[in-house]
């Protein structure tokens, strides 16, 4: 809409709506009275869901998934239920529209075989280009009881974690859908190679041209920052090659398409579990005219051309045409995926160690050259015993972490004789190893362990830095193999130049439901105060529909500081401060729609909330504080009403937040700066410890500020967002870290000014509000995909509120 439209129906609304209701909020019992919700033209008339956009080419309903939504994403018609050892296979009717709809309502529902109901929580979904897309939750109350859930075209692949057993698991064969239930008593009796592996599923290369690091490997990445300052966000890019059998075993090349990205998908996740600084993407997959029946190891020998301990072997004829593949499509790493053979593959999978026996990863070593790794996927009946098996879904992450030198939990990686052998037995550095912890320290495993038998596995690598596990630490300072990846990762994203644009893969969507979301539905809110009625009031946003939260009082000495998610369980909490500010409170949401008042500390003079946003990575947001005379900053890292404080950074005296977020894609909070001597925009991006690294961007001209801090294009990291008022344009840096690329400039009439900045239909990107600076009206542009805006009208607006932004 053009922006002279714009403000001449501004003024012809603003008329029709001057004359509405009483000018003061009532109390939450009597809220429908208020005039915030009570314009009949503009308010709960709009009903009906604006429906989930997901991208990518596919037009038609999953065929594997096209149940109606019947308020559950699973059913069972005529029970029809198969038995092989271990594992029961229930005949389902899955449910895609269940599926999109669960991102709306926040909660997808699905009751297993045996009766029991899971609610399970939206945290975020994937789109892929193919039209394949993948919904991501978790277990309500319990973090780390995750499901991911992959519908494709023709196949649904993925995990359901259940709080009472191992997860279910959905898959395809004879061309039907099925969930599959598996009998954990029955798995421990078993023994096999897939269940208890007892040889080590990689091999460790030694590169004669550079010496072992030793000891001095465990300095090499300069404590938990040197990803940092290595790439912002490194992009690992995949090449997958599967053999006929695996297509065959699926159903069709679309079916084995779903699998491979529900696994780069589970990858991810494990990765953004844990705080690992950047992701995988699928360049390309192809099929590769390859047996099924041999073992895993001569696989790997004859793609990658290298035998253990022999040296360079000739390369199979087979794999030709893949590896031709990974020059054109600039793979980093190859996999094999083969339907799954027991006992010929002798396990689930195997690959190179690269950096293993304290080599380390660093450019220019030739490492590249042995970038592969095979995997088995499925399920398969082994002729020797009669037994059925599966592999596990993170095989493939697992693998991967082998590539990028991570080894498994110590205990596995002793071997035979129980001893932990230097280098023999290690990853790349001294702490590369996974976790695994028995029943008095919580008894879970992480990605690269070998998990014993009644021990729940967790999608993370491990790490000390975090409780996903259960709420205990996922690691150690002897075992972090997330502090190994990110130390890795940046050199092995480099091991090809990359050759598909970040446009053809798919976007990464981290749809941040605690971005000022009042009722955890996924979808920021607008929160409103007036310091004259002594009210607050916030708007439940669907889009360009809301209904109206309660009214809630508030003393006029009393301002909004900031907006949050302080204790992770997806509701925005309030900040506020007394208008001398000199005292700091929390309103923390309840379940119930209501807030418990929270009295948090006095702060000296001279010290500003300089943003709220997640500094640590931990899913809550942190408070940012900066002392502009003592040119000081420092961050409170937030647990609900509690909090430790940060390291305190020194900045230069002519510096000025622009603002805060995670513009790396790492989930950790960033900062722009602005430097008002030079003029000059700079980043700090944040490491994994209390840590920065800076580089300048660019100057800018005058006349232009930041307004927003949000993300523009869905691509999970957060841009900057630009006004200038006397030009009437508005216009979006989209971030990359240190990166960035121009978004469209955009006009809007001077009178308008930026009120409120949020994800308001949950489609992962950020949308505006406007208000006149009148301050009598609000309008809506939601986010399109190529950048541009819808512009809707919400409402004509009582004087003496404000939106708070």
């Amino acid at each position: 809409m053009d922006s002279r439209i714009l403000a001449v129906v501004a003024s012809i609304v603003l008329l029709a709506g001057a004359c509405s209701g009483s000018q003061a909020p009532m109390p939450a019992s009597t809220a429908a009275a208020s005039p915030l919700a009570g314009s009949p033209a503009l308010g709960t008339g709009m009903a009906g869901l604006p429906g989930v956009a997901i991208a990518g080419s596919r037009t038609q309903p999953s065929r594997a998934a096209a149940a109606p939504d019947h308020g559950e994403f699973a059913s069972y018609p005529g029970d029809v239920r198969r038995v092989t050892g271990a594992y029961t296979w229930h005949r389902a009717a899955f449910s895609e529209a269940h599926a999109r709809n669960a991102i709306d309502s926040g909660h997808l529902r699905l009751t297993t075989p045996d009766g029991r109901l899971l609610d399970v929580v939206y945290d975020r979904h994937v789109e892929h280009a193919s039209g394949d897309w993948t919904w991501i939750g978790h277990l309500a109350g319990h973090e780390g009881v995750q499901t991911v859930l992959t519908i494709g075209a023709e196949a649904v692949f993925g995990s359901i974690g259940q709080d009472v057993g191992l997860p279910l698991r959905l898959t395809m064969r004879d061309g039907a859908a099925w969930l599959v239930e598996t009998d954990a008593a029955m798995v421990a009796r078993i023994d096999s190679e897939a269940t208890r592996p007892s040889r080590p599923d990689f091999h460790v290369p030694v590169q004669p041209r550079v010496a072992p690091r030793g000891a001095s490997a465990t300095a090499m990445p300069a404590g938990r920052t040197a990803s940092a300052t290595a790439s912002a966000s490194p992009t690992v890019d995949l090449l997958v090659g599967y053999t006929p059998g695996l297509r065959t075993a699926y159903g069709s090349a679309s079916a084995v398409l779903t699998r491979i990205n529900n696994l780069v998908d589970l990858t991810n996740t494990a990765y953004v579990n844990g705080g690992i600084v950047g992701r995988v993407r699928l360049v390309h997959a192809m099929e590769v005219n390859y047996t099924d029946t041999n073992d895993n190891g001569t696989a790997l020998q004859e793609m990658s051309g290298y035998e253990s301990g022999v040296g360079e072997v000739p390369t199979s004829p087979a794999f030709a045409d893949l590896r031709a593949a990974r020059e054109t499509y600039g793979a980093d790493l190859v996999t094999l995926l083969r339907d799954f053979r027991d006992p010929e593959h002798e396990g689930c999978g195997i690959a190179w160690l690269l950096g293993g026996s304290l080599q380390g990863i660093s450019a220019g070593e030739g490492w590249d050259t042995l970038g592969y790794n095979v995997v088995s996927d499925g399920t398969d009946v082994n002729e020797e015993d009669s037994k059925s098996y599966y592999c596990r879904e993170l095989t493939f992450a697992h693998e991967i972490g082998h590539n990028m030198g991570a080894a498994h939990d110590q205990e596995t990686a002793k071997g035979e004789d129980g001893i932990l052998d230097s280098p023999d037995d290690y990853g790349a550095y001294t702490f590369s190893f996974g976790y695994k912890v028995g029943a008095t320290g919580g008894n879970f495993y992480t990605a690269m362990a070998y998990g014993d038998t009644g021990q729940i596995g967790y999608i993370i690598f491990s790490t000390p830095d975090s409780t996903f596990c259960g709420g205990r630490p996922c690691g150690l300072s002897t075992a972090d193999n997330v502090r190994t990846l990110n130390s890795t990762m940046p050199v092995v994203a480099g091991f090809r130049a990359s050759a598909v644009p970040e446009e053809q893969d798919s976007r990464w969507l981290v749809v941040d439901a605690r971005h000022n979301d009042a009722n955890a539905d996924g979808r920021s809110d607008l929160f409103w105060h007036s310091a004259q009625f002594e009210r607050q009031q916030s708007w439940l946003m669907n889009g360009t529909a809301w209904t109206y939260g309660g009214v809630r009082a508030v003393a006029a000495k009393y301002e909004v500081a900031g907006i949050g998610d302080f204790d992770g369980d997806g509701r925005a909490d309030l900040l506020w401060r007394d208008t001398t500010r000199t005292q700091v409170w929390m309103w923390r949401a309840t379940a119930a729609g209501g807030y418990d008042i929270v009295f948090l500390r006095d702060y000296p003079a001279g010290w500003e909330i300089a943003g709220i946003s997640d500094g640590n990575a931990d899913g809550r947001s942190d408070i940012h504080w900066y002392n502009p005379t003592l040119h000081r900053l420092q961050v409170w890292y937030m647990a609900g009403a509690t909090w430790s404080y940060g390291a305190v950074h020194a900045t230069s005296a002519n510096a000025r937040i622009l603002g805060i977020g995670d513009m790396s894609g790492d989930g950790r909070a960033d900062i722009a700066w602005h430097d008002e001597a030079t003029g000059s925009v700079a980043v700090w991006l944040r490491g994994t410890s209390d840590a920065y690294s800076a580089q300048a961007l660019r100057s800018y001209p005058d006349g232009w500020s930041v307004v927003a801090v949000a993300d523009a294009n869905g691509d999970g990291r957060m841009d900057l967002f630009w006004h200038n008022p006397a030009l009437g344009r508005i216009q979006s840096w989209q971030m990359n870290g240190f990166l960035w690329t121009y978004g469209p400039v955009n006009p809007i009439a001077s009178q308008y000014e930026v009120a409120a900045v949020g994800d308001f239909n949950g489609d992962g990107r950020a949308d505006l509000a406007w208000q006149d600076q009148a301050k009598t009206t609000v309008w809506s542009w939601q986010a399109r995909s190529d950048l541009s805006y819808s512009v809707a009208l919400l409402r004509g607006y009582p004087t003496g509120w404000s939106l708070v932004h």
